[in-house]
């Protein structure tokens, strides 16, 4: 069984080997009791639709960036 260290950040690295078996940059994760689960995300593209910046004006780039995060922070806070 590999083991991760959890940096000052927060952040770990997935083995490569698991990483090839999710086939997806992607995850999600979750608490389930006292584990963590990481699962694969696959069309991530669709989440993120509606921040697509084609044909977009840099103030509406800004505009919906500022939404973005306003809504992740809401989400987070609820």
């Amino acid at each position: 069984m590999p083991i991760a260290k959890i940096t000052s950040k927060g952040q770990i690295t997935i083995p490569a080997t698991f990483r090839k078996r999710l086939k997806s940059n992607f995850v999600s994760v979750e608490m389930e009791g006292d584990k963590i689960v990481i699962k694969p995300v696959s069309g991530i593209g669709g989440i993120f639709k509606k921040y697509a910046f084609k044909d977009k004006s840099p103030e509406e780039i800004m505009r919906i960036e500022e939404e973005a995060v306003e809504e992740a922070f809401c989400q987070r806070w609820k």
